[in-house]
């Protein structure tokens, strides 16, 4: 390609990068910083379908507010071609950085580049949007920041054919190459590998044995994400709260950096009747029943949905939060906050989430409480592991919980990011609650089945610490549950087998 070939108003430079959907160029045009541009395959660029489908991409990334998301900045279409014009951001991609430092990287620096990796996906998967091809080459580092700054890469790409020789993705969930459905559960997997290869030069493989390599403060971290179900695995929040705890990450420096003026969307290069509107997740009307956005990286083996949209709004991890006014930074002042002032600010954050789990006993003989919060509706449970059992349903408005059971029974209270607070009343006796928030396979289970001609229900609460407590009732007669087998979901009565499924807030299993 010579230096002269254009594509819209842009200039076309050297080639600096390939992929199996697409060549990309450093690139020019007036009045704008160097740019990078990504020239698509002749065949993905001929079909209408991905014109419309990038466009929406575009939309929505658009919108995105985090600072380490590669920023999309145009779409152009020509004859036979169709190109997405981004920021270029001059520095290596996480790949060739490991390789020019023989393989792995120190301990801190690994951490860095890691939690700053785990905080972009937390911020996607709160606005439900998934990447499902985090993997070191779409993860790049800004050219001379100390220690590494992140820009998180090839959001968008996923839902188109990739060559038969790329469906092989080492960072693939099990659940994905299984063809499960897209969660967020699958990047926090593939942030797991990345962590394993930065620290150990190794890539484990799925579940929680082979890990002797990775260094002892972040082996829990990386361990966890790799579970082998998704349910298990934390998320991407907690696993940058878990890394900046285990690991003293410097500070960074300022770094200048050239910003990009504000441009509108959709692109004007784009013929108006080819473009459709443009909404948050820009999802078309037949389509928003199933509400997710699904955003990847250029070399996914993923056909999302055979191209006819984009798949379903995933819900997992907290809305974003505002950060307090903080003492750095005094009265009147523009300067920007140190970055582990603001990461201390988001922690310290109480915004109530979408989507939760708490637990624990309560005092005195109350019994032990559950609650699970997912999109405005929850659940809660009270028992004592005897005979006295509650279930409660009802609403979530802006934290605020109200949630009525049988015979009376009431719940109401308040959640933030960390705990449930509030008051349960059950049998004429009410008890004040304040529960933390939990990880599975802590949580809520229950069970309903016939077994030997009896009616079987009920439910257990599974602590942190392992505990569980739980009640069965036998044809309306309750009794202390048996033990739960978490990992098998099931727990055994006079020989009988009796599957109990979980209340997951991720997918929506037991509401």
């Amino acid at each position: 390609m010579g230096d002269t070939e254009r594509i819209g108003r842009y200039l076309l430079g050297e080639e600096i990068g390939r992929g199996a959907c697409a060549v990309v160029h450093r690139a020019t045009a007036p009045g704008e910083p160097p740019l990078a541009v990504k020239l698509l395959r002749p065949d993905l660029a001929a079909s209408p379908r991905v014109r419309d489908l990038l466009s929406r991409i575009g939309g929505t990334l658009h919108q995105l507010p985090h600072d380490g998301i590669v920023r999309m900045r145009d779409l152009v279409a020509e004859p036979g071609r169709l190109a997405l014009v981004m920021e270029l951001v001059d520095g290596p991609s996480v790949r060739a950085y490991v390789a020019a430092e023989g393989g792995t990287l120190p301990l801190e620096t690994a951490a860095a580049v890691a939690a700053q990796v785990a905080d972009v996906l937390a911020d996607v998967h709160a606005r439900g949007i998934v990447h499902l091809d985090l993997k070191p080459e779409n993860v790049l580092l800004v050219g001379g920041a100390r220690p590494p700054r992140v820009k998180v890469g090839d959001f968008g790409m996923a839902a188109l054919p990739a060559e038969p020789d790329t469906v092989d993705n080492p960072y693939a969930a099990p659940e994905r190459a299984a063809g499960g459905p897209p969660t967020a559960a699958a990047d926090v997997y593939a942030l797991g590998v990345l962590l394993a290869e930065m620290t150990s030069g190794t890539r484990p493989a799925p579940g929680r044995s082979g890990l002797h390599r990775i260094p002892r403060p972040v082996r829990d971290v990386v361990r966890d994400c790799l579970a082998v179900h998704p349910w298990e695995r934390p998320p991407a929040a907690d696993v940058a709260a878990r890394i900046r705890a285990a690991v003293v990450l410097p500070l960074a420096e300022e770094t200048p950096t050239e910003k990009m003026p504000p441009r509108a969307w959709p692109p004007q290069e784009l013929p108006p009747q080819e473009v459709p509107p443009t909404r948050l997740l820009g999802l078309p009307r037949r389509s928003r029943r199933r509400r997710t956005v699904l955003l990847a990286g250029v070399a996914s083996a993923v056909l999302v949905a055979a191209l006819t949209g984009i798949a379903v709004r995933i819900g997992s991890g907290d809305p974003p939060v505002a950060a307090p006014p903080s003492a750095d930074a005094g009265p009147g002042t523009n300067q920007p906050k140190p970055a582990q002032t603001v990461e201390r600010e988001k922690l310290g954050a109480t915004a109530p989430p979408a989507r939760a789990t708490y637990a624990a006993r309560l005092p005195g003989a109350a019994g032990t409480l559950s609650l699970a919060v997912r999109d405005g509706r929850a659940i809660a449970y009270l028992c004592d592991g005897s005979r006295v059992e509650a279930w409660l349903k009802g609403g979530v408005v802006d934290g605020s919980l109200s949630l009525t059971g049988r015979d009376g029974a009431e719940l109401t209270g308040r959640t933030d990011r960390r705990r449930a607070t509030g008051q349960v009343t059950v049998g004429g006796r009410s008890t004040s609650f304040s529960i933390p928030r939990v990880q599975p396979p802590s949580g809520l289970y229950r069970a309903a089945a016939r077994l030997r001609n009896a009616e079987i229900k009920g439910g257990w609460i599974v602590l942190p610490d392992g505990s569980q407590v739980g009640v069965l009732t036998r044809d309306g007669v309750a009794a202390p549950a048996p033990r739960l087998d978490t990992g098998e979901r099931s727990a055994e009565i006079s020989g009988d087998t009796l599957p109990a499924v979980p209340v997951d807030v991720t997918s929506g299993t037991g509401f």
